[in-house]
């Protein structure tokens, strides 16, 4: 009976810790990585960006395509999360100085 006992007070804790989430990209590699490609787009005058500026974005940050896509997926569903993510992202472009044609500086 106490061996019954000490196994599961040793099991309650990993079933309750839920599935294990895979491994992805940190929270902040991947705000890098978006508004890198996003100050890219606006700089070329693009709504997004084409593959080879994309990828050369991409590799300057060290992520790929498919890490950006994993995170996403890994994250999606977490709304509380994901609206931080994007608060950032929204602040961090928001600081930076665009240098397209005709733009003002959205800090000033």
């Amino acid at each position: 009976m106490r061996s019954l006992v000490l196994g599961v007070t040793l099991l309650v804790p990993l079933a309750c810790s839920g599935p294990a989430t895979p491994e992805t990209i940190s929270r902040d590699r991947f705000i890098e990585a978006y508004v890198g490609l996003r100050v890219a787009a606006l700089n070329a005058g693009l709504a997004t960006v084409d593959p080879p500026l994309r990828d050369s974005v991409l590799a300057a940050v060290g992520v790929s395509e498919t890490e950006l896509i994993e995170f996403a997926s890994v994250h999606g569903d977490d709304a509380v999360f994901m609206r931080g993510v994007w608060d950032e992202i929204t602040e961090r472009l928001e600081e930076i100085p665009l240098d397209v044609e005709g733009a003002t500086d959205p800090g000033g």
